[in-house]
């Protein structure tokens, strides 16, 4: 008909998610106690916190977690839309302060850790509370939240404080909570998830703790007790008082229209700190384990070590030569979904774009700290026989297409024993040679995956035999050259070469 107009009816139906399911569901995203905690204190440092204390309360399997914070409080309308199951859009704009990021960092930390979560938030004199009780949620399946709770015990911390906030974990969900026994394994148990959770927020927030914030408003240092004790923070970067560790200049790499801050770290050798600075610079994970990249966004530490999968011609692993090496990359919070940021906040992969250039960067790095692990942090000049060449106890080559280890013939203690034994240079030759045939690579690789332990130096604690063998080689060294050659030649020797001072103070 002339006139008529046609309108097309959409055909659709709603289906929501069911709400004790997903809420089960979430539960299960893979936080650890130290990750959901650091989500928590996210939040505050936000609400522009000065002051966070975390309580952790033991009563057998009535203990609960109680996280407090000096920070702006929420009305009943921001407390609501803070409770709500993904109420901001992570493709919205954020300040560039903001650590949140999929706006489920409150509800799914707390899930993961406790079935009960209970929010009271003051603002001035108001005070508004609300909380999400998964075994109410399961009970009635729908999505309530429970408002106007009940006075709580701790609710006194709160009141003292101008505004703030206070959240409370109960009915934990730890594994050590599951068979509701009250022993004394369990509670040594939680103080192990105490202690390791210091560890991590004091390297996560370290900026915040130092005060040395970049980005972020909140200037001046961030207060965070664990059961009433102040945490340190621990700068991956600076482990030393006396030797500061070796930078590169500052590289400021551009992706689409964003600055990203990119620096390398190379740090002192051990011969190089004190005892309990190197105890230090190992941080919560080792030394082996903390090298690698720094992710930071928006001053918050994403990625604490780790070589982002780049490699060239292989992937990188951790390995001993390089454990000194460290490189910070500060991210602004508008390249969440180009670096891949996860919804625990401790995952990021570089674009393609920047990979290639990281890479270049980190090859860098790695080889000046190979060099300071090698010469035990000397840089500057090395020996001045420009001419010598490292003279290595094992060398790798190839054999049928397989790698192959063998001992240096030329090594001067290898061939100056050979020379002296006359007649048994055959039998010399047999022992090396069973030697490199059963050299354990598999048992090596494996034990170095497998454990923490970073393996022994040459000659650590065995100060005598290394003098004894030292001037063994040194007299060899003298048959064919000058003293104050062969003492250079020493220098450029493996495993001597670690003990460059040794040498040059030794009466050999």
């Amino acid at each position: 008909m002339k006139g008529l107009v046609s309108i097309l009816i959409e055909n659709f139906e709603m289906l929501a998610p069911a709400p004790s399911a997903t809420i089960e569901s979430l539960t299960g995203t893979g936080y650890t106690l130290k990750t959901a905690l650091a989500d928590l204190i996210d939040n505050s440092i936000t609400a522009m916190a000065k002051n966070v204390w975390l309580t952790f309360h033991w009563q057998g399997s009535e203990s609960y977690i109680t996280i407090l914070d000096d920070g702006v409080g929420m009305s009943e309308s921001v407390l609501s839309e803070a409770m709500r199951p993904g109420g901001k859009n992570p493709l919205h704009l954020r300040e560039e302060s903001d650590l949140g990021r999929f706006s489920f960092g409150l509800k799914t930390a707390s899930w993961s850790q406790s079935r009960c979560l209970s929010v009271w938030s003051k603002q001035k004199d108001a005070l508004n509370s609300m909380r999400w009780d998964l075994d109410y949620v399961q009970k009635h399946n729908e999505w309530r939240v429970l408002k106007g709770l009940q006075r709580d015990e701790k609710l006194a911390d709160l009141e003292k404080l101008d505004t703030g906030t206070l959240i409370k974990w109960s009915g934990l969900s730890l594994p050590l909570f599951r068979e509701k026994k009250d022993s004394v394994e369990s509670r040594d148990e939680f103080n192990r998830y105490i202690e390791e959770s210091s560890y991590y927020l004091s390297m996560v927030f370290h900026r915040f703790i130092l005060g040395t914030t970049r980005t972020n408003k909140n200037k001046g240092p961030l207060n965070i007790y664990i059961n009433g004790q102040l945490i340190e923070g621990w700068n991956p970067f600076d482990i030393s008082k006396k030797k500061n560790a070796q930078l590169t200049p500052l590289d400021e790499q551009m992706y689409l229209d964003q600055s990203l801050q990119v620096r390398g770290y190379i740090l002192p050798h051990k011969d190089q700190l004190t005892e309990a600075e190197f105890l230090k610079g190992s941080g919560p994970n080792g030394w082996l384990d903390q090298q690698g990249f720094y992710i930071f966004r928006a001053d918050r530490l994403i990625v604490a070590g780790s070589w982002l999968g780049l490699g060239s011609p292989k992937i990188w692993g951790k390995e001993e030569q390089y454990r000194l090496a460290r490189i910070s990359v500060d991210i602004p919070n508008s390249l969440d979904k180009d670096w891949s940021l996860n919804i625990l906040k401790s995952r990021a992969i570089p674009p393609p774009q920047l990979k290639q250039k990281l890479t270049t960067l980190a090859e860098r790095v790695r080889e000046d700290a190979k060099k300071s692990f090698i010469f035990r942090g000397k840089y500057g000049p090395r020996p001045s026989a420009a001419s010598l060449i490292v003279q290595p106890v094992w060398e790798s080559s190839m054999r049928n297409d397989f790698l192959i280890y063998k001992i240096n013939k030329k090594h001067p203690l290898v061939e100056g024993f050979r020379k002296k034994i006359g007649g048994l240079k055959s039998d010399f030759d047999s022992v090396v040679r069973l030697i490199e045939e059963s050299v354990p690579v598999q048992k090596i690789w494996i034990d170095s995956a497998e454990t923490d332990q970073n393996h022994a130096i040459p000659y650590e604690g065995r100060h005598d035999e290394l003098i004894s063998d030292l001037r063994a080689t040194y007299k060899f060294l003298l048959t064919t050259m000058s003293r104050e050659k062969a003492i250079e030649t020493l220098k450029v020797i493996e495993p001597f070469n670690r003990y460059i001072d040794l040498i040059e103070e030794s009466e050999l």
